[in-house]
């Protein structure tokens, strides 16, 4: 009897989906309304008015855009998402999918209307045309097929995302990862849409975390690729200086002391500045705990 198996694929989205409707309305017999919505929506600013529209259009199941959209997506799945190519070309291709029981789908959108409404569109395909989707990703008909969407907040919004965006991605995707390998599950990483420093945290992450796979569609040549899912982690001279602080702020000629270039750390942004004193900063701290480090209260 074969193995089978229970997988989980982690996309980033991006507006993939609006790119291709806006080279595909000018053809199409739609509402003039629709086809002016369309026109630019993969290029708005983060800050543009109309990503609330998105986001109304997203939230609305008989929204006239979605619906359109929608029928798009069912029609040429893999030629209207580059996250739905990916996903659908890997388990394709892919020699133990045939195997598989279970299928969890997790989205993650930038914090963006645009970003946003292409999930939900992602999202209701593969729920909604559930057989459709298994036929095209060449699953048993009996695989169970789940879809759940996290949005990343301030990932494209402004300079915040550091901080604000590296935190919710940790707390959204290293945690998830992690408890996913708990139960067995194979990880795939799909870092396919969305920003680039959402993409390539994410990714980072995912390694730390021991993720099975990182898969993508060429650009160019439109193939099918997966990545070599190197296994890297956190220098043991990191987690000396981590433990050896702590949690609490402590002044520089402490950390001097203790071998270490505080001007060197504060500009990899490995110690936090916190008047005149340094401390972890917390997405380390964040990193090191999901992986087992425990720090010190007090030194």
């Amino acid at each position: 009897m074969h193995k089978t198996y229970k997988v989980a694929i982690l996309a980033t989205v991006g507006v993939s989906i609006l790119s291709n409707m806006e080279r595909r309305v000018k053809d199409m017999q739609i509402p003039q309304e629709i086809k002016q919505l369309v026109e630019g929506s993969p290029r708005l600013r983060p800050d543009d008015p109309k990503q609330a529209e998105f986001l109304k259009h997203a939230e609305r199941l008989e929204s006239p855009l979605a619906q359109v959209v929608l029928a798009e997506i069912v029609r040429d799945p893999r030629g209207m998402s580059a996250e739905l190519n990916t996903v659908i070309g890997f388990l394709s291709d892919w020699t133990h999918t045939p195997y598989i029981d279970e299928l969890r789908i997790y989205l993650y959108p930038t914090d963006t209307g645009t970003s946003i409404f292409c999930a939900n569109m992602i999202r209701r395909y593969i729920t909604e045309y559930a057989d459709k989707f298994a036929e095209e990703a060449k699953l048993k008909r009996e695989c169970k097929i789940t879809c759940e969407i996290n949005v990343l907040k301030r990932f494209g919004v402004d300079e915040q995302f550091f901080t604000e965006g590296l935190d919710d991605l940790l707390n959204k995707y290293a945690e998830l990862i992690v408890r996913l390998k708990q139960e067995n599950f194979k990880v795939v990483l799909a870092p396919v849409g969305g920003f680039k420093p959402e993409c390539t945290y994410a990714t980072i992450i995912g390694l730390l975390c021991g993720v099975d796979k990182v898969v993508y569609i060429h650009e160019a040549f439109r193939c099918f690729i997966e990545l070599p899912a190197i296994p890297i982690d956190v220098s043991s001279w990191v987690i000396k200086l981590a433990e050896q602080i702590g949690h609490e702020a402590c002044p520089r000629h402490v950390i001097e002391s203790l071998g270490f270039d505080v001007e060197e750390l504060k500009d990899r942004r490995i110690l936090e500045e916190i008047g005149e004193e340094y401390r972890i900063a917390p997405w380390l701290i964040k990193i090191l705990s999901i992986k087992g480090v425990k720090l010190s209260v007090s030194r």
